[in-house]
């Protein structure tokens, strides 16, 4: 647990955790650091035959986004009081 004069001065300071493709349901993960693959996206590949998921960087947002309660957990951690959903 960090430190709680940390997590009041992020409280007087607005700090808030947005929605975005971390916490996302349509989010799969991939070897590459801060990215994943977007199963709501596909898009035709021009190198390659058929649909590609998206890749799509963790800190991107789109209308379909849906909060993923276990990637919120697991991203945040006890930093989860700041998150600030929409919906």
């Amino acid at each position: 647990m960090p430190d709680p004069n940390k997590f009041q001065t992020l409280r007087m300071a607005g700090f808030k955790i947005v929605p975005c493709c971390a916490t996302c349901v349509c989010r799969g993960r991939t070897r590459r650091p801060g990215w994943g693959l977007c199963s709501a996206i596909s898009y035709e590949h021009e190198k390659h035959s058929g649909t590609k998921q998206m890749g799509v960087p963790d800190n991107g947002y789109c209308p379909h986004y849906e909060l993923s309660q276990e990637d919120l957990e697991d991203q945040v951690e006890s930093y989860a009081e700041f998150y600030e959903g929409r919906g």
